[in-house]
């Protein structure tokens, strides 16, 4: 018994995540607020020594290479660290760096938003946007056809049959939940809920046409937009119950007699792990978890088919695994799971290219100090020194959507059209035309990125479409060809003074 009071004691000694370290309640309350304010997840301020905290504190003498516990040590570091490495984050903000913060979290830069941010430092700017986004209930609505006609199951490409014999064109179907999404982002008061919600849009990528099943799609954005009420494993397990998702990438089909493999393959390679950082095991054994989770024709929506269901133990991540909960978890305490997400953050909001090693592990012990909190990975991708970088401005390069929908936010403008659903057609028209189909991504790896954007002509085209779209002269249909266009664009160039159509136009 000696012998075991002897070794807990060392651990303890050792193990700040164990250990209660011999600190006043005031030390630990500052030691808490300090974690906080360094982005370590520490809980509630309150003096208390509870597991968040002791794990908070393990992550940063982890982080600062510090071996034993002391009070003055911690302080010390945490005295530097605020002084020297974080003092980037006590910049004022003056109307330039306040323009692109805006640009860089959200759609465009209204004037009404850039006011908020001047004068405050960067912290203050990023706790605005961080609690507005906490506190958002997202207004959304779905097209009154999602709720007033009932899916019947027999197509024909863009044709269904509604009653009888009589066949309808339901392309309207597909362009009346377009706009809706870009209506909800052109006038969302923040605008970074809706921002995030087309990343993930493009990460849990389902082309619409390749099985038009307009209810289900619907479902599918109603899955897409809750994320913000999810951590990443909730939001990963409710991507296998999302009725497209089974359907584009067959899991209707899989049979526990013959696992359909696709779901699985796509879940590592581009929901979950990335590629490389799994086995083809992996796939072929996930795919065996995998059946049952199937695809309900008639309504349209999930369908849970015990027939279908593979009724074995699974081997997946190095673990047994009996239920779609346990691999789950697996999923969730493998070593690796957190630095994809964490990279194609980085890609969104800092800058194309990829991280630093130290930056993803940096950040990803802090996304699962918060329980792999999405709110909290893009406040604490705001905090670092990358995202304020000089380096990394104009290393964006815009998505269409962001250009066209950020422009009319910007302007809070249509041009010289009313704000209708004409004006809506002409954005998904330029969208459409600088390779941006809102819901039908080239591929189930998403929309393409970076310099990807810019290829061939696109420059030009997209400055005429900005003109076509925002001129304030009266809109004429027959004057909308490309050379009219650029050549009329010119003139006003000229007159104004600039050339606007620069790589900045299409940074940030």
């Amino acid at each position: 018994m000696k012998f075991l009071a002897v070794i807990f004691t060392i651990i303890l000694w050792i193990n700040p995540a164990v250990a209660s370290p011999d600190w006043s309640r005031e030390n630990i309350k500052y030691a808490q607020e300090s974690l906080s304010e360094l982005g370590y997840e520490p809980g509630p301020i309150d003096g208390l020594w509870g597991s968040r905290t002791k794990e908070a504190l393990r992550l940063f003498y982890l982080d600062h290479d510090l071996k034993k516990p002391n009070f003055y040590v911690f302080r010390a570091h945490v005295h530097a660290i605020l002084q020297d490495q974080l003092s980037y984050l006590d910049v004022v903000l003056d109307k330039e760096a306040a323009i692109r913060f805006e640009n860089r979290i959200g759609f465009g830069a209204p004037e009404y938003r850039v006011e908020r941010y001047v004068g405050k430092t960067r912290n203050q700017a990023i706790n605005i946007v961080v609690d507005e986004l906490r506190e958002y209930q997202d207004r959304y609505r779905q097209p009154s056809w999602v709720y007033e006609m009932k899916p019947v199951g027999v197509k024909d490409d863009y044709y269904f049959r509604i009653l009888g014999d009589e066949p309808c064109d339901g392309s309207w179907l597909v362009r009346s939940l377009e706009h809706k999404w870009l209506n909800a982002a052109i006038q969302s008061p923040v605008p970074q809920f809706d921002r995030i919600s087309t990343f993930w849009l493009d990460h849990f990528s389902v082309q619409f046409s390749a099985y038009f099943e307009p209810h289900a799609f619907a479902k599918h954005i109603d899955f897409i937009r809750s994320w913000r009420g999810k951590n990443l494993p909730e939001l990963l397990k409710a991507s296998l119950y999302d009725a497209s998702n089974i359907v584009f990438l067959n899991n209707d089909k899989s049979h526990k007699n013959n696992p359909n493999e696709n779901l699985a393959r796509e879940f590592l390679e581009l929901y979950s792990l990335g590629e490389g950082n799994y086995t083809e095991q992996d796939i072929r054994e996930l795919a065996k978890l995998l059946t049952g989770l199937s695809y309900n024709a008639n309504e349209e929506a999930f369908w849970s088919s015990p027939d279908l269901k593979y009724r074995g133990e699974v081997k997946i991540l190095g673990r047994r695994i009996n239920s779609l909960d346990q691999f789950i978890s697996a999923l969730t305490n493998s070593p690796l799971f957190g630095e994809f997400i964490v990279t194609k953050y980085y890609n969104i909001f800092i800058s194309e290219k990829s991280p630093s090693e130290e930056f993803v592990k940096k950040l990803n012990r802090r996304f699962k100090a918060s329980d792999f909190d999405l709110i909290s990975l893009f406040e604490q991708t705001l905090k670092t020194e990358e995202f304020w970088s000089k380096q990394n401005e104009l290393m964006l390069v815009k998505q269409p959507i962001d250009l066209y929908v950020g422009t009319a936010r910007t302007l809070n403008s249509s041009g010289s059209l009313p704000f209708n659903s004409y004006f809506l057609d002409q954005l998904i028209s330029a969208m459409n035309a600088s390779n941006q189909d809102l819901f039908e991504p080239p591929s189930i790896e998403g929309w393409r990125s970076g310099m990807d954007w810019l290829e061939g002509q696109q420059i030009q085209l997209r400055s005429d479409l900005l003109y076509k779209l925002f001129k304030k002269e009266k809109f004429e249909p027959s004057n909308l060809n490309t050379a009219n266009v650029r050549n009329a664009w010119k003139k006003a160039s000229k007159r104004s003074g600039k050339q606007n159509y620069s790589r900045k136009n299409f940074s940030t």
